[in-house]
Formats: structure tokens, sequence, C-alpha cells
């Protein structure tokens, strides 16, 4: 039985002072400037004069060895000021985009808000930093990117860790972090009580974990019944390109050729992984510990043997010329905090050197 769509007040999970905010009257009226016909005169912003732009055309070429030509007028208007929402065509190609390999039915994308940020970590910053007060609760995976930890930090959060495993978030241990707290007590309170689930469902960083189907479901549910607002860092879904460049490379590609590109973008990862992998089990069995990522670039390793990991990888480590990453920055809560854990990225190395950063392990325990 499907559950009805729960009808959310979005103004209970914003700090006191999003709630302060207001539009900016100006921006509203550089947001017409794209839209204004032929012959309008505009006096309003103060945007740059074009013709003092030092770029005037570009031509890219791809790796098929195909081009794409961003002529005077699209290339002043990727130079010039635009809506703060983003570059009009472009937040409709991600609207499709969205329905196509989301599921939304066009009804839903017509209510939606599509922005277009400078990149995945700002618009996350943002969106935490809106709601956010001094001491407010944070519900995150036990390990979490820094970047979201730096971005958090200095609101003195209480973090409320939830367990992982290869299959992302564990619902139970989501529950058990709830416990102090009844549903019906906490869903509709303006206090200090857990509001925001922050979470990263595939590929996460560290981890590599992705959420099963099964999982998405169970949390959400909780969130649910908790009223909590879940805040979906998706980094790893699609690559990010800048606005412009984006919109004609989707036309020109068409969805087909992007589902190619994605393809093999995704293959490549996974031979990547797949190699790291086997290094891995040759010369850290029994040694270590791990999970096969089922998405992302990373490898999370935990080091039953030692309490902390900082000291072998940042002194022994680097002594024997490879870089790793302690466990230490992904755990929320301080970066003092000892961590058996290490990440590795697959990312760019060869095959011979994750073999050597594999034997490096192996005789830095």
């Amino acid at each position: 039985m499907t559950r009805p769509m729960p009808i959310m007040n979005y103004l209970r999970y914003l700090n006191e002072v999003s709630l302060r905010r207001a539009p900016s009257a100006i921006r509203e009226f550089t947001k017409l400037l794209q839209d204004l016909p032929p012959g309008t005169v505009f006096l309003a912003g103060g945007v740059p004069n074009t013709t003092q732009f030092p770029f005037v055309e570009a031509k890219f070429t791809l790796r098929d060895g195909s081009t794409i030509a961003i002529d005077p007028k699209l290339m002043s208007q990727s130079l010039q000021y635009g809506a703060t929402e983003g570059v009009p065509a472009l937040r409709k190609k991600l609207e499709e985009m969205v329905s196509r390999y989301h599921g939304v039915n066009e009804e839903r994308m017509e209510k939606s808000e599509v922005l277009v940020l400078p990149g995945s970590q700002f618009g996350l910053a943002m969106a935490l930093e809106a709601m956010l007060n001094n001491g407010s609760y944070l519900i995150i995976e036990e390990h979490a990117y820094p970047g979201v930890l730096s971005a958090v930090n200095p609101y003195n959060p209480k973090y409320l860790p939830v367990k992982v495993d290869g299959d992302g978030m564990i619902p139970d241990s989501l529950r058990e972090v709830l416990s102090p707290w009844k549903a019906e007590e906490i869903r509709d309170s303006d206090g200090l009580v857990p509001k925001v689930l922050y979470i990263c469902p595939s590929g996460g960083n560290p981890t590599g974990s992705s959420l099963t189907e099964e999982r998405k479901q169970e949390i959400y549910h909780i969130a649910q019944e908790y009223n909590l607002l879940i805040i979906e860092d998706d980094p790893y879904f699609f690559i990010q390109f800048r606005d412009i460049l984006l919109l004609e490379l989707l036309n020109k590609w068409g969805w087909e050729g992007f589902d190619e590109h994605v393809r093999q973008v995704r293959c490549f990862y996974q031979s990547q992984r797949d190699i790291m992998l086997a290094a891995t089990q040759k010369h850290l069995s029994g040694l270590v510990e791990w999970y096969i990522p089922k998405g992302g670039m990373f490898l999370w390793m935990k080091v039953p043997q030692l309490k902390d990991t900082y000291e072998m990888i940042m002194e022994r480590g680097l002594a024997h010329g490879i870089v790793l990453v302690p466990g230490r920055p992904f755990c929320p809560g301080g970066q003092n905090h000892p961590s058996q854990y290490l990440r590795a990225s697959f990312s760019l190395a060869t095959k011979d050197e994750m073999d050597q950063v594999c034997l490096c392990v192996l005789v830095t325990v």
C-alpha cells in the first residue's frame, strides 16, 4: 500500500537567519535580461557591456573527433550575469533529465525547482547552513564527506551518526539513534530536536557504499514518521559540466548519446575498481577488511590491528612515497577522533601503482 505524500512545512527546517532573508529586487530585474524582446532598452541592472568581454567564440573538440562551437551570442550569454536559478534552456534540459532518469512525471516536474549551482558542494553547504542553528542535531552516516563536516562544524552540531555497511545506511541503526525521541512528540516541534538527515546514497564518500532500493524505501518511511527532511548528496550520479557547454553537449549528443557516454564512464570506473580489488585481495587479504564499492571511486578499508591509521599513513606511508587518506577526517565530531579506517581512490592509478600502494600498506601497518 502506497503511503500518501505528506504536506511539508519547509519553514520548520529553516534557521532564524534564513527566515529573515528576502529576495533581491535587483536580481529579479537581471532575471528578465535574457527574455527581453529585441530593441528593449535595459537600464535597470548593473550588468557589464558584452563588447568588453575578452572571449568572443570557442570550439571544443570531443573525444570522438566531433566539435561543439560556442558562437558569439552563446559566449556572451555564458559570461553575462543571468538568472539566479541558472540559464533557462539548461534548466529545462535538466528537468527533462530528472524526468527521464528518475521517473518523475511531468506534473511533478512543473512544480519542482531546479537550480544550477557552481558545484554540488556549494549547494550542499548552502542547504545545510540554511537549516542549522548553533547546537542543532544532524543525522549523518558514521563516516561522512569532510567537505560537509567542514561546512557544518562551525555550528557546533550534535551529530547523530548512523551505521553503514556495503548496502549503505542501516535503517535499524537510524531507528536506534532516533530512539530517545517519540515520533509524535517531535514531528511538528520547532525546538531542539532532530529535523535533518544528510545521506550520500550512491557510491558514498569515503565508504563506496550504495543504498539498496529496499533500504531507500525504509529510510524514507522513517523520515516520514519523524518528519525528517532528507538532504540527498548524489555527486556521482552524473558528471558536472559548465552551464552553456553542458547545454550544447546535451543538444549535440541527444539522450541516446548521453546514455552511451555514461555507460562508457561506468565501465571505466568499474574496471578501475576491479583492478584495485584484485590488488587488495592479493596483497592485503587477512590484514585489512573491506566491502566491494557499488559506485564512486573509493575503496574504504579497515585495519583491525590498529587503533588509528593516522601515523601509518601520514608518516610511514608518505615516507614510502604513497598518499592515502586516514579515517580521521571522515568522522563526525572531530578530526582527532581515532579511526581504524583508510580511504584509497582508484580513479587515477594504474595497475602497477595499485600494487605498489597495497604493498606499501602491507609493510607500514
